[in-house]
């Protein structure tokens, strides 16, 4: 009897072993389910809160740049003004003092008049010299800024084409509709370089890789898919 009693005990604790065994088994599946549910739902919103932050960012540069482009043809044109008004003030000078001397001693001397004019030719051209040079130091320099934001801007594009391609390599885009319909990004900055390269300052070559965009829109290219 005891016999007996000692192995239907072993017998229920064995059975509660393996209930609890197979309740711990399941209670490991659905933390396993549920926390990767979990990772990949942060994993969606992160990209998301990323994809938000890049717009923002290419907002703020493409805000920039505009800004940036529009002081550089304001710089440009008031020192063509400036240039231009010290010329024609020169001459007005040179006028008016050639007046002025031939109205206190008559007609003057053939040499005389010959230095005075040497004279102010000297003074205008080295005017017209020192705004030749300035203006040409301003636009190298604004130049210099123009193809450093296209460089950067060029980098970032090339960035977006790679992960495009990969993308693609992977399966994890469809088609390309698909894939620029959710890129604002890359719009934006063929956008940014297309405006850099046009503005008149831009004296860089185009470079390799220098067209993007959808095959819909802006002519930005394609990512290897029908």
């Amino acid at each position: 009897l005891a016999e007996n009693e000692a192995r239907d005990a072993h017998q229920r604790y064995c059975g509660e072993v393996q209930a609890l065994r197979a309740q711990l088994l399941a209670e490991k599946e659905e933390a396993v389910v549920q926390l990767r549910a979990e990772k990949e739902e942060a994993v969606v919103q992160l990209r998301a809160e990323k994809e938000e932050a890049v717009r923002l960012l290419q907002v703020e540069n493409m805000a920039a740049v505009t800004q940036l482009l529009a002081e550089q043809e304001e710089a440009v044109a008031l020192l063509q003004k400036e240039k231009a008004e010290a010329v024609t003030q020169l001459l007005a000078q040179k006028e008016e003092a050639a007046a002025q001397q031939g109205a206190v001693d008559g007609v003057a001397p053939a040499e005389g008049g010959k230095e005075k004019d040497d004279d102010d030719a000297v003074m205008l051209r080295a005017r017209c010299g020192a705004l030749r040079c300035e203006l040409e130091s301003t636009q190298s320099q604004l130049a210099s800024v123009t193809q450093a934001w296209e460089a950067a801007a060029q980098g970032r594009l090339a960035e977006k084409m790679a992960e495009a391609q990969s993308a693609a390599a992977a399966g994890r885009v469809k088609n390309d509709e698909e894939f620029w319909a959710r890129n604002d990004e890359v719009h934006s900055l063929h956008t940014l370089v297309t405006s850099l390269r046009t503005t008149r300052l831009y004296a860089g070559a185009a470079g390799p890789g220098a067209t993007y965009g959808d095959n819909r829109a802006d002519g930005a290219g394609s990512v290897g898919m029908a």
